[in-house]
């Protein structure tokens, strides 16, 4: 089917794509006047000179069609010259603050300009699982502004804490504070002595995972949403799946990597050589030793398999960058909702903004990294992949189901499925699985 409009015929999707397109411009419009709260649908229909039937067979709620309208303004940011010459986490702390206050209204901006500008969410997620998304979101920013500043993860979300809380008050008390006040309190809060122990409580009594024989499908056409660039599922390593609530378990997947095998591991870790629990050592894993005698609570105490606290893995700590050490094998992060119009352009939305800062600092280069921090002056690449598997595809492919509360992990080597684990704990489970043949 096609439609004239003047002498060009439309098809029935060069149609569709042209109502999205006036629906997101009569809708920036709506939302810049009067914000996300006061918008009214009936008003953006009437600005597109649609129906709002029309709008809503675009976007399912208004919630989702704002979030539509500050992905479609999402803009890179021109770097500095300054910023290539950071020495050091202090350095990269505030130039990433000041590239994220770079996108905030200024005290003369008026009120309709600072509406979108400040990509403000305030009041947009009031429900439960919003909150949820939200909370494991802002997670999975710490992890990778962590791994890319040199940073511990904790340290990471107070930085981003301040910076939220930056944002909130340039919306509401426009011209309040010193934007350069704040930047150098964020080169202060990168030399601040947080307690760096990384010890999830849940870990002793993490299942082991299964092991298989499965050959190894990656889907192919997903984008990296750090580096915008096609994401290669075919290397040896971990690919865990993740519901928007379950976003904080990208950390233990990054920092589970680390138990696998040296002659798996093919890139620099990021967070320094994994010391194995006590109770986690092959001798402790194999097959034999796995059995309901062996993992009871008895032998799955605190005291026999937490991480040793004096050593990086125990430790929220980041490794030092620029420093020869032990490789970190390939990991993948997807992405699932069951809500990807909304849940799903969150997520996208706030790890677009992130990535934008980062990349507007001079913290990290474009393209597909798996190197983690760089030297003192040098750019770093993003030390994972993250997929939004808005599809399912990487859920389907590793037999995980789709939903909020999904957390399933496989170990991918040499184009097999050797592991799979579910549950809290999956990526953990998964890299520590000793299969036959292998040697810690």
């Amino acid at each position: 089917m096609s439609i004239l409009v003047g002498m060009v015929r439309l098809t029935r999707v060069e149609q569709q794509a042209r109502t999205r397109s006036a629906v997101l411009a009569a809708a920036a419009e709506e939302f810049r006047e009067h914000g996300f709260a006061e918008a009214k649908v009936d008003r953006i229909a009437a600005r597109a000179e649609l129906t709002r039937g029309a709008v809503y067979s675009n976007f399912p709620s208004k919630r989702s069609l704002y979030l539509a309208v500050l992905l479609e303004a999402e803009r890179p940011l021109t770097p500095y010259p300054a910023m290539m010459d950071m020495d050091g986490p202090a350095d990269a702390a505030g130039e990433f603050a000041r590239a994220w206050l770079d996108r905030l209204p200024l005290a003369g901006d008026s009120p309709a300009d600072g509406r979108l500008r400040s990509q403000s969410l305030a009041g947009v997620f009031e429900d439960e699982p919003g909150r949820t998304a939200m909370t494991e979101t802002a997670h999975l920013e710490a992890l990778l502004l962590a791994t890319v500043l040199d940073h511990s993860v904790r340290r990471a979300a107070l930085l981003l804490t301040m910076l939220h809380g930056a944002r909130d008050l340039a919306r509401s008390a426009p011209g309040f504070g010193d934007p350069f006040d704040v930047v150098a309190a964020c080169r202060h809060l990168a030399a601040m002595d947080v307690a760096d122990v990384w010890d999830p409580p849940h870990l002793p009594f993490v299942r082991p995972a299964s092991p298989v024989a499965e050959a190894w499908s990656p889907p192919e056409g997903l984008l990296d949403a750090l580096t915008g660039e096609p994401a290669d599922l075919t290397a040896d390593g971990l690919v865990t799946v993740l519901g928007s609530a379950r976003l904080s378990a990208a950390e233990e997947a990054v920092r589970a990597a680390e138990r696998m095998p040296p002659s798996e591991k093919a890139q620099p870790s990021i967070f320094g050589p994994y010391v194995s629990p006590a109770n986690t050592s092959p001798a402790n894993t194999s097959p034999a030793n796995t059995s309901p005698a062996n993992t009871s609570p008895a032998n799955t105490s605190p005291a026999n398999t937490s991480p040793d606290r004096s050593s990086p893995a125990g430790s929220d700590r980041v490794a030092a960058s620029g420093k020869a050490g032990p490789r970190q094998p390939s990991v993948t992060i997807a992405v699932v909702t069951a809500d990807p119009a909304e849940t799903g352009a969150l997520i996208r939305l706030r790890i677009a903004e992130l990535v934008g800062c980062l990349r507007a600092s001079g913290a990290v280069t474009a393209g597909q990294g798996m190197a983690g921090q760089g030297t003192a002056g040098q750019a770093a690449t993003f030390p994972f992949r993250l997929v939004i598997d808005e599809e399912g595809a990487v859920a389907a492919a590793i037999g995980a189901e789709v939903g909020e509360g999904t957390e399933t992990a496989v170990r991918i080597r040499s184009g097999e499925i050797v592991a799979r684990a579910s549950g809290r704990g999956a990526s953990y489970a998964a890299a520590g699985l000793v299969t036959e043949g292998e040697s810690r």
